[in-house]
């Protein structure tokens, strides 16, 4: 009876899979070209699977990146992997400096500075300095990501401690199509007054940026090192239709962060609207 269920549960989602396949190359014959860059990413959400995952899990992709042995590419290194089923965190074996991310979420995140806590966020929220809030972090945390995107399924849920690389450090995202990076966001002040510059390849600032977030007032001086940066993240990308490459710049190293197949799982347009048929026009 049990093996029969199982065997039922198996050919529901390979089928609920391939109908999300189907749907999708449905579209991309037809109405593909008239879709706007977060609707393209809607389709895409629901068709990409297994080997995407591999990628996506924060935890698995650095050993893989790591096998592969990319020049000017730097791995943060992980210390631990924590025991998920632990409700506790034993704050004091862990290095002075440190982060806690999951391997499977988005913004899930705990960072230790002199032997405590400095920042604690799951899934975006911020949660109070204090150790007994691990309990919570780590309930709301463990669950799996989002629904929405297919290969999430597939990633199993892990928390792991990480090496410090700096207090507020800035996040670079570049945007590949077909391992051709067409533009890449700054994004300066991640915890406090976020804003983001918007580039494209030959290093010219955009109009167009995500709707409530501003161009940066102040001067921004690119890394002299930013056209390799473009190069490791299109080597990166090559191998799928489209990922967002997120990368670190650190003293002029390039750290690797994460591969993000679907920004915000498809639910905030740039603005002004327009860019996004702009940019849905990359993705061929």
């Amino acid at each position: 009876m049990y093996k029969f269920l199982l065997i039922i549960i198996v050919i529901s989602i390979l089928f609920i899979f391939s109908f999300y396949k189907i749907e999708y190359f449905n579209n991309k014959s037809t109405n593909w070209n008239n879709l706007m860059f977060t609707e393209k990413l809607k389709l895409y959400r629901k068709s990409i699977g297994k080997n995407e995952s591999i990628y996506a899990d924060k935890l698995k992709v650095k050993k893989i990146l790591k096998a592969k042995n990319i020049d000017n590419l730097f791995i943060p290194k992980t210390i631990k992997v924590l025991d998920k089923n632990s409700l506790k965190l034993d704050i004091d074996s862990l290095p002075k400096k440190c982060i806690i991310k999951s391997s499977h979420g988005w913004n899930d995140i705990i960072f230790i500075n002199d032997g405590k806590i400095k920042k604690m966020i799951a899934r975006g929220k911020t949660l109070e300095n204090n150790i007994n809030n691990y309990k919570i972090w780590h309930k709301k945390s463990i669950k799996s990501h989002n629904s929405n995107e297919n290969h999430y399924q597939y990633i199993e849920p892990n928390f792991f401690v990480e090496e410090y690389l700096g207090d507020n450090i800035n996040d670079y995202k570049f945007f590949c199509f077909h391992g051709e990076c067409k533009f890449f966001h700054i994004d300066f002040g991640r915890f406090k007054k976020r804003c983001r510059n918007v580039y494209d390849k030959k290093l010219n600032i955009l109009d167009f940026n995500e709707k409530g977030l501003k161009k940066c007032d102040f001067k921004v001086e690119l890394p002299s090192n930013i056209n390799k940066m473009i190069l490791l993240a299109e080597q990166l990308s090559k191998d799928f239709e489209f990922v967002r490459i997120d990368l670190y710049n650190i003293n002029n190293k390039i750290y690797f962060s994460e591969f993000t197949f679907v920004p915000a799982a498809g639910n905030t347009p740039f603005h002004p609207i327009k860019y996004e048929y702009e940019i849905g026009k990359y993705w061929v």
